[in-house]
């Protein structure tokens, strides 16, 4: 299985049984070809499969479907491995396989990682991991969001999220306190 075509096929849902096709079969009990297209390498049938085994408590049979499309690498498909043991209540587990890709480089796994430790009361541990990427715009948001789930949004501010690598994100654009002066003031 390849990456980049994975990607592709997904992003693009060309060459690809979209989503809203592959629940057709299942709401029809032909849950068979929904199995079978996931052995051929159909992704949205191997995530829809992957959820339908989990559901029927086949979690081992549930991974076994996954793992070759999270060994590409895809971060989506990672993604979805780590959601099937955090849906079973297998939080370490879940957080485990975010922490392994994250520490592989791939560049989505901060925000994925960060996101999960936060869901599961480690906001505080998921704020200081993403507070020294402040710069990094793609992860502006994981940032913001962590920072409200753990309280300490209060303590963030311009000159406590200077990055160690660059100046404070905060530029040109106005401070979060000036554009709330300003949309109050106007």
């Amino acid at each position: 299985m390849d990456a980049t075509d994975l990607d592709f096929r997904a992003r693009t849902r060309s060459g690809c049984i979209p989503p809203e096709l592959v629940a057709r079969p299942l709401e029809r009990g032909r849950a068979d070809v929904v199995k079978s297209q996931a052995g051929h390498g159909q992704w949205f049938c191997a995530l829809a499969w992957a959820r339908l085994l989990g559901d029927r408590g086949r979690e081992p049979d549930a991974w076994e479907v996954l793992a070759p499309y999270a060994a590409t690498g895809r971060w989506t498909a990672v993604v979805a491995a780590a959601g099937l043991p955090e849906g079973w209540g297998r939080v370490d587990e879940a957080i485990d396989i975010a922490r392994m890709r994250m520490e592989a480089g791939n560049p989505m796994a901060l925000d994925a990682y960060t996101s999960l430790l936060a869901r599961h009361g480690r906001a505080e541990e998921a704020f200081d991991l993403l507070v020294p990427y402040v710069d990094a715009w793609v992860l502006a948001t994981a940032l913001v969001n962590v920072a409200c789930v753990a309280a300490t949004s209060a303590s963030v501010t311009p000159s406590s999220m200077r990055s160690p690598s660059g100046p404070s994100p905060t530029g040109s654009y106005p401070s979060p306190a000036r554009s709330t002066a300003t949309r109050s003031a106007g």
